[in-house]
């Protein structure tokens, strides 16, 4: 391995590799894509969803942490019918097209990896229906692991569709989009209508997602 993981990325690790579906919002800088790699078994099919704009260090992430060669899903579809790598990289845009989706929806993946999985915070986007849909992606693979650097902030609605379909045990009694608003998002009928932009009860809701979500800055 060309990098040698510290104390706290084994922690990482070992939180991602003991839960089906988890959430690292670890602040960014921390090395959340090399926890996620470390984590990963061998002998594991893994699909990585992440921007366009880091698939390549995604690829050589792959090589640097694991010593492994990951496959790029691109525009060239042919290659990707006839790939036969056992992990393998696509960005959300190409994700949600037909052709790819319909492909991914044909594989069984050990593990699917969210990358800036705060892109899946619109419940109604196409996006985050072909991830976390009944009929998505969440169908076709026994683990997902979300990664973002902003996992609360100042908006947890972000949060909402990841926790109803991988976390309900987080949501308790608040497990409908309104009682999550208005519980942990200050909802408000604004003049434009619901407004939920705000956070509410931020401590309460950090406690219940201890056992889904790890997170860390870069001070500590």
């Amino acid at each position: 391995m060309k990098f040698t993981p510290r104390q706290y990325q084994i922690e990482g690790r070992d939180f991602l590799r003991s839960r089906r579906y988890a959430l690292l919002g670890d602040a960014p800088g921390v090395g959340k894509t090399g926890q996620a790699i470390l984590g990963i078994d061998p002998a594991w099919r893994v699909l990585v969803v992440c921007p366009a704009s880091v698939k390549i260090q995604w690829q050589q992430a792959f090589k640097d942490w694991i010593g492994v060669s990951a496959d790029i899903i691109n525009a060239d579809f042919s290659r990707l019918l006839a790939s036969r790598v056992s992990i393998s990289i696509i960005n959300y845009d190409l994700m949600i097209r037909e052709k790819y989706m319909s492909f991914l929806l044909r594989t069984m993946y050990d593990l699917t990896i969210f990358d800036e999985a705060h892109k899946l915070k619109s419940v109604t986007a196409k996006r985050t229906k072909v991830a976390l849909g009944k009929a998505g992606l969440l169908s076709r693979t026994k683990r997902i692991w979300f990664l973002t650097g902003t996992p609360i902030k100042n908006r947890p609605i972000d949060l909402y569709p990841i926790l109803r379909s991988c976390a309900p045990e987080v949501l308790g009694k608040h497990n409908t989009y309104l009682k999550f608003a208005y519980r942990y998002c200050g909802a408000y009928q604004g003049q434009f209508g619901l407004n939920v932009l705000g956070a509410s009860n931020i401590d309460e809701l950090r406690e219940n997602l201890k056992g889904f979500m790890l997170r860390r800055e870069k001070r500590d």
